[in-house]
């Protein structure tokens, strides 16, 4: 048996690899993000029989891992994160790792077809391994090894090869397989899971909306006053309907300025006050809904935890609570331009201005959207240049144009909601139909309808809340040009 060993050799090496598709998964990662991702959800080290491709994906499989978004993956970090471990030579130096990941690749080959082809080779490979193990260990021990003993191994190695094959088939189903063919199994396949469906605070929005989904980028823009902090901390709150847990990453206020905008938004109590309802406990108001919302598994952070304001170091607490267990639904982010691209002194930071900064910015946030299943909500400053429509006192209704330094913020999101209150700009008496009125302007909604959403602003309370349906009426009448929902 020993004799078979190079023919063995030769059949793994030549018949059961696939050198070509195991490169062009790695140089993916420069053409396409999305199938990059793809891979790095589906394959695994062993898929890789070629020791210099799979070190370079296990380097660029931790890279991503750590927080590093995959459009940001090149050959110089990979490389580096090599090197600062001893692991270059293995791949054969800076050069190779380059020469690998910017090789001219086949894009018009599915990305599901190369994975499964690199699975299908491994499952292959370890049949082969598997079966030639218990056939060595047969000729080198006849007398102590039954036949009944190595069928035995031989059956669970051809099982094991099915096994893996038919996951394989899983992922690579038709339209046909996915909705069975029919009308009822269509509605079963686009049906959102119950526990991917994330909780909306205002009912009349939600109907336009079509509810939060997981992997979205949410841009809520306003200018200074709108209140698009208070506006997002109802979003929190609302998550004490849901199992799964809400970050909010401030990078403006602390984290005890946003809590007492939390508690007096809930018991309708203006913050100044705020200490002496908490020390007399017998008087809260709706006292039984603050305290689920306290109770409920939310992490609030500020610039103690999050120093660099970067989205990668945002997407490592993300990371490491998801990897404690935790299903982190929703991420807040206040406010996008102050966040960074990347550290100081990062060479990738030179950026030609503030726009290009704020276009990479709002891509990393969507990447970690979709990379981490979850739903970011991103608040953003609007410009202040907008010129007076009517009265020379109100500016125009803001539209997502208007997004401050907005680069490539409007392709990135999927949503973007606008926020208008117009008596914040009236000087002298405000009109009846205007007063306390919050504009929700659903400017860009990638999977629903567009409009705008009245709402009542409570200004004491820092609060927005829904409109009876006569405020409705009245809130119409303030401009003719609105387009009520």
């Amino acid at each position: 048996m020993g004799e078979s060993d190079p023919i063995r050799q030769k059949m793994i090496s030549e018949v059961l690899v696939d050198k070509a598709y195991e490169r062009e998964i790695i140089c993916r990662s420069s053409v396409s993000v999305n199938d990059f991702q793809y891979a790095l959800d589906v394959c695994q080290l062993e898929d890789f029989s070629v020791k210099v491709y799979r070190g370079i994906f296990w380097a660029m499989r931790e890279l991503v891992k750590g927080g590093l978004p995959v459009r940001e993956l090149s050959p110089l970090v990979v490389s580096d994160y090599l090197e600062a471990r001893g692991l270059l030579n293995e791949v054969d130096g800076s050069a190779n790792v380059e020469a690998v990941m910017t090789f001219q690749c086949n894009i018009e080959t599915n990305i599901t077809t190369v994975c499964n082809r690199l699975r299908e080779k491994y499952a292959e490979r370890r049949l082969i391994a598997r079966s030639y193990g218990v056939l060595l260990k047969r000729d080198a021990d006849v007398t102590s090894v039954s036949t009944a003993e190595t069928i035995k191994e031989l059956v669970a190695s051809a099982k094991d090869y099915e096994d893996i094959v038919s996951r394989i088939s899983r992922i690579d189903a038709d339209l046909r397989e996915l909705t069975g063919g029919d009308l009822e199994g269509a509605l079963l396949f686009t049906r959102e899971p119950e526990v991917n469906k994330l909780p909306c605070p205002f009912p009349s929005m939600d109907r336009i909306l079509g509810g939060l989904g997981r992997e979205q980028l949410i841009v809520v823009g306003g200018r200074p006053g709108m209140g698009k902090t208070s506006f997002a901390i109802h979003f929190a709150a609302a998550m004490a309907l849901c199992p799964a847990t809400c970050i909010v990453a401030s990078y403006e206020m602390k984290k005890k300025n946003l809590v007492e905008r939390l508690i007096s938004q809930i018991c309708e109590i203006q913050i100044p006050n705020i200490e002496e309802m908490l020390a007399n406990q017998d008087t809260i108001p709706e006292r039984e809904q603050l305290e689920k919302v306290l109770s409920k598994s939310q992490v609030w952070l500020d610039t103690d935890e999050l120093k660099n304001k970067t989205v990668k170091e945002l997407r490592k607490q993300v990371q490491m609570r998801k990897l404690s267990g935790e299903d982190v639904g929703l991420v807040i982010v206040d406010y996008l331009q102050i966040m960074n691209a990347y550290e100081p002194g990062d060479k990738r930071g030179s950026f030609s201005d503030r726009n290009a900064e704020l276009t990479a910015i709002s891509g990393q946030l969507k990447d970690m959207a979709k990379d981490l299943n979850c739903c970011v909500i991103a608040l953003s400053q609007l410009s202040r240049s907008a010129k007076p429509k009517k009265n020379d006192e109100v500016p125009p209704r803001p539209v997502k144009e208007d997004l401050r330094e907005s680069g490539a913020i409007e392709q990135n999101a999927d949503k973007i909601i606008l926020l208008h209150r117009p008596e914040y700009y009236i000087k002298g008496e405000v009109p009846f139909n205007a007063r306390g009125l919050a504009e929700i302007i659903i400017d860009k909604n990638r999977y629903g309808s567009v409009g705008i959403v009245p709402l009542r602003w409570r200004g004491m309370y820092t609060s927005f809340s829904e409109m009876s349906d006569y405020e409705k009426v009245n809130a119409s009448n303030w401009d003719d040009n609105a387009e009520q929902v």
